[in-house]
């Protein structure tokens, strides 16, 4: 029997219970699609053979170095209220990743980091998180605009005068999300101009202590990530026999994760669209559709389903000591 105060009881319960819903939760999406895979596991065996190895091992380092480059970022944000170690950093990145299961688009990954820090910085944690968070959406969108740009008259047959416009138009999205992001912190002045009286209109003030130097650095981390979760992609592709020139796959898998990202879903059915999206684009260009499911399943228990199950092992080691999240 757990000795102390009710509420280190209640708080032990709670985690517990928190570590078998996520395991639950991921266990029941995880086989519900491994079923769902069907003849797509014909290609299993080439994953396994010996010749495949290194380029097995390569993707799963990749993935290491995705949740540390996402560990530094975070670390690097909150750092301007608190300083967290990297051990704490990718601790609080699995536990986001767990949470953001249970949120539209994974949109709660921040709640689960946050925790980590100390009660008083967790609205301004929220609010640099926010940050990080858009930096990454914002590459993607701008790396698949790109590709759009290019891949846009062999999806679609139109005159040269509607190209013309639609690349346009597309060129001006680009910059608008572009310097819509980069003057994201200075919403604060619009914010102190709004009559409104709350704790949070104060805090909103930590964004003021990022510099556009900031801003850059944490949008490089976001562009070095993207690269690692495209050579991923590529990578498998290529042990399953489909390896376009690495530019087409580049723009390939940029269409794809814009596409992903843009769709509204929660993690009970995003692996059902990655599958949709990624057999109309890859489909389109080649790419069998076992592979392709294979790929998009494989892509999401690296990267997703395998951290969020070391984030939900990470909360029964998650300890309270003066209201402080250890």
């Amino acid at each position: 029997m757990i000795q102390g105060p009710w509420y280190v009881k209640f708080w032990w319960l709670i985690k517990v219970l928190a570590f078998l819903v996520s395991c639950w939760f991921i266990y029941f999406h995880f086989n519900r699609q491994w079923v769902g895979l069907g003849d797509a596991w014909s290609s299993l065996d080439l994953f396994f053979k010996a010749e495949h190895n290194l380029w097995l091992i390569t993707v799963f380092m990749l993935a290491i170095l995705n949740w540390s480059i996402e560990a530094i970022k975070w670390k690097y944000l909150i750092k301007k209220i608190e300083i967290v170690s990297f051990f704490r950093a990718i601790r609080a990145v699995f536990n986001g990743i767990t949470v953001s299961f249970f949120t539209p688009n994974r949109s709660g990954e921040f709640a689960g980091r946050i925790i980590y820090l100390h009660p008083d910085n967790r609205v301004k944690g929220a609010l640099l998180s926010l940050l990080g968070s858009t930096s990454q959406l914002l590459l993607t969108f701008q790396a698949g605009l790109v590709a759009l740009l290019f891949y846009l008259p062999l999806f679609l047959e139109m005159e040269t005068q509607v190209l013309f416009f639609w690349r346009v138009l597309i060129v001006l999205i680009i910059v608008l999300l572009s310097i819509g992001w980069w003057k994201l912190p200075r919403l604060v002045k619009w914010i102190d101009a709004m009559n409104i009286r709350s704790a949070w209109k104060e805090k909103v003030h930590v964004w003021d202590l990022c510099s556009n130097g900031d801003l850059l650095y944490v949008w490089s981390l976001s562009l070095f990530r993207y690269v690692v979760f495209t050579l991923q992609q590529l990578l498998l592709f290529k042990i399953l026999g489909f390896h376009p020139p690495v530019l087409e796959m580049a723009g390939l898998s940029a269409l794809s994760f814009m596409l992903i990202t843009a769709i509204p879903s929660i993690a009970l059915g995003e692996l059902g669209i990655r599958g949709s999206v990624n057999l109309a684009i890859f489909g389109f260009a080649g790419a069998l559709s076992s592979s392709i499911l294979l790929v998009t399943f494989s892509i999401w228990c690296i990267n997703l389903a395998f951290p969020a199950m070391l984030g939900a092992t990470s909360v029964l080691f998650l300890k309270v000591r003066n209201k402080v999240i250890l």
